[in-house]
């Protein structure tokens, strides 16, 4: 496995366990692994050399950490 792959299945851990908190009563843990992990992918993506990848997970990853400056979910 190269460091690549491994960056890419970290982030891709990371985002499911966040998107579980979705489902529980710690909604607020969500953003702070999101970000983590499509920080992760957005690493991955780069090194693999996949713009649209790279493009859609900086986009996902803006939202998100303006949601969280914001104060995060309500």
């Amino acid at each position: 496995m190269t460091i690549q792959d491994a960056m890419g299945w970290i982030g891709l851990a990371l985002v499911m366990i966040a998107y579980l908190f979705l489902n529980t009563k710690k909604p607020n843990r969500f953003i702070p692994l999101d970000l983590l992990g499509t920080a992760f992918l957005i690493l991955h993506a780069i090194l693999i050399t996949d713009l649209p990848f790279v493009i859609v997970n900086t986009f996902i990853f803006c939202m998100w950490a303006i949601k969280f400056a914001k104060g995060g979910i309500k």
